[in-house]
């Protein structure tokens, strides 16, 4: 409950004690209440029991098989029982109904995506719940989000029909049909509609008369937005909006029925919507100004109407999509919400859905497993309130301590604030600091105890005293500062030392050397966050700028100058992409920053250093330019790595494009590997190329023959049999052969930054000639050994820190090898063996080589399945981090883990951020041992 496995969705390699269900409470001491009791048991099942159990259904597209893809994905196997699954889908399941959760037997038992109540699949309910809403708050206008709208079954509705309903322009819905059935243009009051109101034979009507909407046109035609939302919990209410990278546009294209926008033949993507809107109407960003704000508005409403009937569903969740036409005066009209969204899944043909399922199903385990371990939801979200994938953004939570509210709704929360009050003073996410705070306050009171019952009174205040009031010295310094008037007319020829314009400071230190890191004189100074720090370069003709990570180890001295240049400037777009880049340089982003590439393009800027642009350039193509290359004169094998990194990069929605100079990674089939002396695609693409260490059998031992002299560790070559005459008895499983697959990701040469990787890898049971007879996962060897030997947790004990330890030294000690190689990335995969020792498991390296053959999607080894999705979203994000110059550490978590698990950080020299520098040697008592047992 208190330390649940950091990463839930993943198998964990250090193994927790069975949490007792059912029968097994019957002996526990009866300490703990019983609901708190059933949230632990629901919550272990995240990692004890990662199984989903299904019924059929009749329809291909529908939600649950994307969400069982999702768990595939992650995996989690089926089984043939309800009893046994820790997921449920169940297809004739109703909507969750309002405190039914007494009597609901899937309730605290399993997790199960289900309809929420009176919002999804009925228009007239979702109708009627707003108009309640309305007429509860005064601040809220219905048909601010909703098409003018009225019911058949309300005298008051009917009178409004009579008065309105006078032309052509009104329609008549049935709320009981779909896809565009019952739906019928009218202009008068049908016969039959809004008769015997008051008779109780009279059953509840669900016709609905709504005015058309002149909707926004493309090239001519209707359109209309499908967006989604995710109900990550019932209870408690967690809802979260898609960021925008998953919906799309549909486009009308029957002409008889020009004013129904849903009979769609085409679609747009909202990033393809964008480039449409500015080459049509000259508007750019369109989504981010135009559609964002109001569908955050119209779901804020959506909730708030309904938010008190989720009470009671925990371990419930679901999907939800919102059909919405744009009128011409660019403002949104909510049509009707859906559960049960149709989408097909990998091979969608809207590209932006193909992988909405993974997405939304990876959040909905990071929430429960928050909420049932009364975790705060905040904790899973980074400044901006958004998912570290970038593909949702928080709107609404009540979990206790992590209350938030977004949008205009919020004016009609429940409470004693009166609606002035509440648009005053909205809800507000809770502040990360405040735990710091408290820590300072606890330490003062601390103290304060002490000097309260042990030390006398004045002799404390001068402790007290010595201790908070460090000795400091002031120092006076000339700042150079460079303008952008100064940047104007700069020659490469020129210095700039004469443009420099002096800016006296005063700051302050611990120390009287006047040694101060750029941050703390950022603190000290207060500086603005667009004013940049960078370093005079180049006999001072250049400078080069500075990141924020970069000040946290940069010292003040006479090559540092301020940047503070206009935001109108192309300098001000250059520092901006390389200070802020887009936050998810792996998704589309809405709020682009202005193209960095056209104005590199465009023209020199001789004030930034030569080296500074290529790097900002190649960044700026993370989110510019996000397009692939596949050489299709080279055949491919369908088992080539370029395939799955090509299957990744779908993933993340690129596209492919016919020339190399068109995309940012190339697939050209290159196998020879990365030499110092041929810089080839350095500083011009993202390029997956075999490092020399891996590909040259020669080149792979020299670093670890000298690593083994300088660090006096000869027994390193012990880990590599074939360099010795060493013989191999290896460990057998049920009497066959077996051998350790297992993988590590190059995510970037130069710096080098190498993860190690223990989620995906398998063993391999061997035949007789050395073909593969069948593999295990990690975890069923470790079921295998605690079984059959006693030994718990192998892998994570004997295995993983081995294997951690060989690939540093392979890789480390071959690091001047990778130097220069700006862009490259590289997928390993390692064949070890592991032979028993008399007192212990010893792992030798059989192989390491690049281009690792994977099925992909359809493999067989279902660990392996979707690694390369991962390994490349590892690759961006570091790329990205490394090209800015930001911390690869700020990626990771307190484990050094990303934040899917997958991938452990072995090795980096990235400067500010090194681990794994120095070689891990085992100490002469293991040497000594050794050599008996080899005696």
């Amino acid at each position: 409950y208190v330390h649940p496995p950091a990463h839930v969705a993943q198998w964990n390699m250090s193994g927790f004690k069975p949490v007792p269900s059912g029968d097994a409470f019957a002996g526990t001491p009866h300490v703990f209440c019983p609901r708190w009791v059933k949230r632990v048991r629901l919550l272990s099942q995240l990692w004890e029991n990662r199984t989903f159990f299904r019924q059929g259904w009749k329809l291909p597209f529908q939600i649950e098989r994307r969400v069982i893809e999702a768990l595939e994905y992650f995996g989690y196997t089926e089984v043939d029982n309800p009893v046994k699954a820790a997921f449920t889908f169940m297809s004739e399941l109703d909507s969750w109904k309002p405190n039914n959760w007494l009597q609901d037997p899937l309730v605290n038992r399993h997790f199960i995506n289900r309809a929420p109540p009176g919002l999804t699949g009925d228009k007239v309910k979702l109708f009627s719940h707003l108009r309640d809403l309305s007429r509860r708050c005064e601040a809220f206008d219905l048909f601010s989000i909703l098409p003018e709208t009225y019911l058949t079954d309300d005298a008051e509705d009917c009178q409004k029909i009579r008065e309105k309903v006078t032309d052509d322009s009104w329609m008549r819905k049935d709320g009981k049909e779909h896809l565009g059935r019952g739906i019928e243009p009218v202009s008068a009051l049908l016969d039959g509609d809004c008769e015997d109101l008051d008779s109780p034979q009279k059953e509840k009507s669900s016709v609905v008369y709504q005015r058309k909407i002149d909707t926004l046109k493309v090239n001519g035609k209707a359109t209309s937005f499908r967006m989604y939302a995710l109900i990550a919990s019932f209870d408690p209410l967690v809802v979260l909006n898609n960021v925008g990278h998953n919906g799309f546009m549909y486009i009308a294209g029957k002409d008889e029925r020009e004013w129904y926008s849903q009979e769609q033949t085409s679609t747009l993507t909202f990033e393809q919507l964008d480039a449409q809107m500015a080459k049509q109407y000259g508007i750019t960003n369109f989504y981010e100004k135009h559609i964002y704000p109001q569908f955050r508005n119209i779901l804020s409403y959506s909730i708030a109407a309904v938010k008190d009937q989720f009470v009671g569903g925990v371990g419930h969740y679901d999907l939800i999509c919102q059909d919405i036409l744009m009128s011409s005066d660019l403002k949104l009209h909510l049509l009707e919400m859906n559960s049960g969204c149709f989408m097909e899944g990998f091979g969608d043909k809207v590209a932006g859905r193909q992988f909405l399922g993974v997405h939304a199903t990876e959040t909905v385990l990071a929430v429960q497993r928050a909420l049932l371990s009364d975790t705060s939801v905040m904790d899973l979200l980074d400044d901006n309130l958004r998912t570290s994938n970038g593909l949702f953004e928080l709107l609404y939570s009540n979990q206790p301590g992590a209350e938030f509210s977004q949008g205009q709704a919020s004016v009609c929360d429940a409470g004693e604030r009166t609606g002035e009050e509440k648009m005053a003073t909205p809800a507000a996410v809770p502040n990360k600091r405040d735990g710091e705070e408290a820590q300072k306050e606890g330490l003062g009171g601390s103290i304060g105890l002490i000097c309260l019952f042990v030390l006398p009174q004045s002799f404390c205040r001068r402790f007290v005293e010595s201790i908070f009031a460090a000795k400091t010295y002031s120092h006076e310094f000339q700042l150079p500062s460079l303008t952008s008037a100064a940047i104007a007319g700069h020659s490469a020829k020129d210095s700039l030392v004469p443009r420099l314009e002096g800016k006296p400071i005063q700051y302050k230190t611990g120390g009287s050397d006047g040694a101060v890191t750029l941050q703390d004189l950022r603190e000290q100074l207060a500086l603005d966050p667009g004013t940049i720090f960078a370093t005079l370069e180049g006999n001072g003709s250049c400078v080069t700028p500075l990141s924020l990570h970069q000040e946290t180890f940069t010292g003040l001295d006479e090559t540092t100058v301020l940047l503070s240049v206009d935001e109108t400037s192309e300098a001000h777009a250059l520092l901006a992409a390389y200070v802020h880049p887009p936050a998810h340089g792996a998704q589309w982003n809405m709020a682009r920053p202005k193209p960095v590439g056209e104005i590199l393009e465009a023209g020199a800027f001789p004030t930034f250093c030569p080296h500074w642009i290529k790097q900002v350039r190649l960044l700026s193509q993370l989110w510019e330019k996000r397009m692939y290359f596949l050489d299709k004169d080279t055949k491919t094998d369908s088992y080539d790595i370029e395939s799955r990194m090509i299957e990744a990069l779908r993933y993340f929605g690129w596209r492919p494009v016919k020339t190399l100079e068109e995309a940012l990674v190339p697939f050209t089939h290159e196998s020879s590997p990365w030499k110092s002396e041929d810089p080839g695609l350095v500083w011009r693409f993202l390029v997956n190329r075999p490092p020399p260490v891996v590909t040259r059998h020669d080149e792979r031992f020299k670093g670890l023959h000298k690593v083994s002299e300088t660090l006096d560790c000869p027994h390193l070559l012990e880990a590599f049999p074939q360099t010795t005459t060493q013989w191999i008895k290896p460990l057998r499983l049920g009497g066959r052969q077996m051998k350790l697959r297992m993988y590590a990701l190059v995510a970037s040469f130069e710096p080098l930054v190498v993860f190690a990787n223990h989620h995906n890898g398998h063993v391999e049971i061997l035949k007789d000639d050395g073909t593969r007879h069948s593999t295990w996962s990690f975890a069923e060897l470790d079921a295998h050994m605690a079984r059959t030997r006693g030994e718990a947790n192998f892998f994570g004990e004997h295995v993983y820190p081995q294997y951690r330890r060989i690939l540093r030294w392979v890789l480390g000690s071959a690091e001047a090898q990778f130097r220069g190689a700006a862009g490259h990335f590289d997928l390993l995969c390692l064949d070890l063996a592991v032979q028993p020792t008399l007192s212990d498991y010893r792992v030798q390296l059989l192989g390491i080589r690049s281009g690792c053959d994977l099925p992909g999607i359809q493999d067989k080894v279902a660990q392996r399945q979707f690694m390369v999705v991962h390994a490349m979203e590892t690759v961006l994000d570091v790329q990205k981090a490394v090209l800015s110059d930001t911390s690869v550490l700020s990626l990771l978590d307190d484990d050094l883990k990303t934040r899917h698990g997958f991938f452990e950080l072995a090795y980096s020299n990235q400067p500010g951020a090194a681990e794994g520098l120095e070689m891990e040697c085992p100490g002469r008592e293991r040497q000594q041992f050794t050599a008996k047992e080899e005696l």
